[in-house]
Parts: C-alpha cells; sequence; structure tokens
C-alpha cells in the first residue's frame, strides 16, 4: 500500500488559479519602476548599485561582473555585489529609474548624477546637482512629493 500524500494534487485549474492570483499581486508592485535612465545603456554610468549600501559611496564596477536588468548593463565590483543585485535588484537599484527626485517633482524627470547620491529609508535617490543633493537630504519631504508625482508619471 502507498503512503497518503499529506497534500492533495494541485489541479491544473487550481494551478492556473494561484499564477493568475501571483501576477496580480506582483505586477502593480513591478510597475512601479521604468527601465534605468541611462545615455550609454550602461547603469549609473557604471557604479556598483550594491557598493553604495555597502560601502556607502559610489564604487565604479567591472565588465567581469555584470548583468542586463531593465534594459541596462549594470556593473559590480565583485562577484559577491553581483548576486546581492540578482537575487534582489529592487532593494538596490535607484529610486525613479535613476531619475533625479527634483526633476520627477517637476514633471520632466531628467538622470541623476550617480556621484551625488543619498540613502533613505533604505532606498538609493539620485541628484542633478549638488544644490538638489543638499535640497534632498535636509528636505524629507521632497521624497514624499516625487513618489506622488512619479505615481502621476507612470500613469499617463
Amino acid at each position: 500500500m502507498l503512503p497518503r500524500r499529506p497534500f492533495p494534487a494541485l489541479t491544473r485549474r487550481a494551478a492556473m488559479l494561484l499564477v493568475a492570483l501571483f501576477c496580480g499581486v506582483a505586477a502593480p508592485a513591478l510597475a512601479d519602476e521604468q527601465p534605468m535612465a541611462t545615455a550609454s545603456g550602461v547603469a549609473l554610468a557604471g557604479r556598483d548599485a550594491v557598493a553604495y549600501f555597502v560601502e556607502g559611496r559610489a564604487v565604479a564596477g567591472s565588465a567581469d561582473h555584470a548583468l542586463k536588468w531593465r534594459g541596462a548593463v549594470w556593473f559590480f565590483a565583485s562577484g559577491k555585489n553581483l548576486s546581492s543585485f540578482e537575487m534582489n535588484p529592487l532593494a538596490y537599484a535607484p529610486r525613479y529609474g535613476g531619475h533625479c527626485p527634483e526633476s520627477v517633482i517637476a514633471g520632466d524627470p531628467r538622470p541623476g548624477n550617480p556621484e551625488l547620491f543619498v540613502i533613505r529609508e533604505g532606498k538609493l535617490y539620485l541628484a542633478r546637482s549638488r544644490e538638489a543633493l543638499d535640497r534632498i537630504l535636509h528636505d524629507p519631504g521632497i521624497v514624499a512629493q516625487a513618489d506622488a508625482a512619479w505615481k502621476k508619471l507612470r500613469e499617463r
């Protein structure tokens, strides 16, 4: 006699329902972002996205540790950083596709400078200028305004 299975086998209909449910929940979260803002097809002008969080500074990546994600090539300083990014890219990628929060608020998203950044509440933001960076650092309301503006821009 065969041992009894602890859970009944999934029917095709139940499996399809689970897939549809997952897609319905995951799609809005993924739709929040867009491909990275790049002039050359290289994200963050070749800086390592994970290093911002690990080392607290912009670090040049290497073509030896690279991958393509959201329409851009991402470089990393080490295989470990590449692996971390692969496991959870949204945790490391800059908000607003790398656009400066102030330009997002203005309704005209412009790429931020990868050397001018701030990490706030575990998220990476790039600024276009030192002045913009100072305003972002000293006015937490800018991020909330940019979040609202980004949502409206994405709905267009």
